[in-house]
């Protein structure tokens, strides 16, 4: 019978993380004068000054806030590949101004940000509802109110409009 060595080592996740300088260059503080950039801002602009092709995040928490506004603003289907992204808000449009809509929008928002940004921590839902009846089209939307618990951030708002005709 052969005998196994007992002689390992036993690591915590916890003891090991990102070096200082690379959150740093992640949140743009660096002191750099061209900080490494993380993604494409949406929607998507020429670039003027940076020597990149389109303008782009450098900051984490404005990467995420974008993430966030194209998860908030994308139906069912509009992704490629990724056929459930989104929180799919369009067709609640028709529910215009009353609980059903906020009801039901609370809920796309929790499940999507749940599967597809679990790191952000939801806070309030704030709707409006503008009707134009001149031109016939009203304005429906909400605030919401997040944070980024890992990034101890102060919390971020995004407001969010759809249009409805009719």
């Amino acid at each position: 019978m052969v005998e196994k060595n007992q002689n390992f080592k036993s690591y915590n996740f916890n003891a090991v993380g990102e070096k200082t300088e690379n959150f740093q260059i992640l949140q743009g503080n660096t002191g750099l004068s061209n900080p490494l950039p993380i993604g494409i801002k949406t929607p998507m602009k020429i670039s003027d000054s940076s020597g990149e092709l389109f303008q782009m995040n450098i900051k984490v928490m404005d990467q995420i806030k974008d993430n966030f506004k194209n998860l908030l603003l994308t139906n069912y289907g509009e992704r490629l590949g990724m056929h459930d992204f989104g929180a799919n808000l369009r067709e609640l449009t028709f529910e215009l101004g009353n609980e059903s809509f906020d009801e039901q929008a609370i809920l796309r928002i929790k499940n999507a940000v749940k599967k597809y940004m679990p790191y952000l921590d939801l806070q309030t839902f704030v709707p409006f509802n503008t009707k134009n009846t001149e031109i016939g089209i009203s304005e429906i939307g909400f605030t919401i109110t997040y944070g980024v618990p890992l990034l101890e951030e102060n919390p971020q708002k995004i407001k969010v409009t759809l249009y409805s005709g009719g």
